[in-house]
């Protein structure tokens, strides 16, 4: 039986260090990957911006054509930052410190400021408990989080609400909205990457922010998951360490 159960853990350890080496690989491709395509996007960029200042000579269809380079080109250097700044979660060296979620909600608003008055959105919140963690993670998460709040929404002016609450030694974030909602069955699947439930047309983007998210708080320690908001929309609440009590 003892033989049996240190097979079953060398078994496992070696899973691990298959999929630590795996993983690290991945991290180079994306890595070469990023650095050679941002040169031949940028080029493609500066052909569209060149053909634009000659517009007066271009009839409807070549102008529709280089609406559609733009648009192309514009989707690939979203697609090669968000799968780069999801690549390097694996191998960064997380800060674990005293992160105040008031001041990080402050900033991700004020970086949202154009699009929130635009689209009228209503963002409430109480004194937000501090957590323990990467405070320019955690900052990428409420980013994403909120950003996905404002898109989803249809035609309701968007609303969220954004609490904490202690739980033993986490700290529980919700991100509450009054969206579309996600249906039970479709939450898990919307955490992966590139996985989209509507078309890009109805409600851009690439389908990466959620993974990262994902990612993010695992890396914490923490876990992450989608419920429905009571009036209908979706709430994506996280775990995440409380500070020490001499850090607090």
């Amino acid at each position: 039986m003892l033989e049996q159960e240190q097979a079953s853990a060398d078994e496992v350890s070696d899973l691990r260090l298959e999929l630590d080496r795996l993983r690290t690989e991945f991290d180079k491709v994306v890595s070469l990957l990023s650095h050679n395509l941002y040169e031949p996007l940028r080029q493609a960029q500066c052909c569209a911006e060149a053909i634009k200042e000659n517009e007066i000579h271009l009839d409807s269809d070549s102008r529709q054509h280089l609406e559609r380079i733009e648009e192309a080109v514009a989707r690939v250097r979203d697609i090669v930052r968000g799968v780069s700044s999801l690549s390097q979660l694996h191998t960064r060296e997380m800060k674990f410190e005293r992160t105040d979620l008031d001041v990080v909600l402050r900033w991700v608003m004020v970086q949202m400021q154009d699009i929130l008055l635009r689209r009228d959105a209503e963002i409430n919140h109480n004194q937000l408990i501090p957590v323990k963690g990467d405070p320019e993670v955690i900052t990428q998460v409420m980013q994403h989080l909120l950003d996905n709040s404002l898109k989803f929404t249809g035609s309701s002016r968007p609303a969220v609400q954004v609490a904490a609450r202690r739980e033993g030694s986490w700290v529980v974030v919700s991100v509450a909205d009054n969206g579309i909602g996600v249906e039970p069955d479709h939450r898990e699947m919307c955490f992966g990457i590139f996985k989209r439930l509507h078309p890009r047309s109805r409600y851009p983007g690439e389908g990466i922010g959620l993974a990262y998210c994902r990612e993010a708080i695992e890396r914490h320690g923490g876990r992450i998951w989608m419920d429905m908001t009571p009036g209908g929309g979706t709430t994506v609440q996280f775990t995440l360490r409380a500070p020490e009590s001499s850090e607090a």
